[in-house]
């Protein structure tokens, strides 16, 4: 996929406007990078990982861990867990280097905006669990970064603001100088990208 992304950003006509959508699978189940990535992380070297049974947490965690038998496991198997998904997180940050370092090169970088986002993290180990649950509100599920690079944006602006996926649509239709057609709740993130 990086590959077809580059194509495109590499062809000769330079005045159409193009839109590159990039779902990368990577972090996420099956934990697993191609090689280089995949024994990045020593699972002997991960700290940390949130206890199992902490008090007063929702029940659908221990029904989780039960249910897909993860009860059993020993706390080897979760720290190989996130040692996988941390080498799939490298992965992921170098096939973004590979789009940013295609921007550079054809010199698409005064006109092009790159963001950066998920849809959920993962549990990764925490509290003897994998993957992410769809009312799961811990922070290792909502706490994700969205990273933009945008064309006169402040460089290096850090907000801890919430957003929700959508507010990305109205940024992208901010910037092209769309209205949208249609009612919809979403913000633009303009402002922040540009210092606020």
């Amino acid at each position: 996929r990086i590959r077809a992304a580059i194509r495109i950003l590499e062809r000769k006509e330079t005045d159409r406007p193009f839109c590159i959508f990039l779902p990368l699978s990577s972090p996420h189940p099956p934990y697993a990078s191609p090689e280089g990535f995949n024994d990045m992380y020593k699972p002997a070297d991960i700290q940390g990982l949130r206890p199992r049974d902490l008090p007063r947490k929702p029940n659908y965690i221990a029904a989780i861990r039960k249910a897909y038998g993860l009860d059993g496991l020993p706390e080897d198997t979760f720290r190989q867990v996130r040692a996988q998904y941390y080498g799939a997180v490298r992965y992921s940050d170098w096939m973004l280097g590979e789009l940013l370092e295609a921007v550079e090169r054809t010199h698409h970088k005064r006109d092009t905006a790159v963001f950066l986002l998920s849809d959920h993290g993962d549990y990764a180990g925490d509290y003897g669990l994998v993957e992410k649950w769809p009312s799961g509100l811990e922070d290792v599920l909502t706490h994700v970064p969205l990273i933009a690079s945008v064309p006169g944006g402040t460089q290096g602006n850090s907000s801890e603001n919430m957003i929700e996926l959508f507010d990305v649509m109205a940024t992208c239709l901010d910037l092209a100088g769309t209205e949208a057609q249609h009612t919809h709740f979403a913000r633009s993130l303009l402002p922040q990208i540009h210092g606020g």
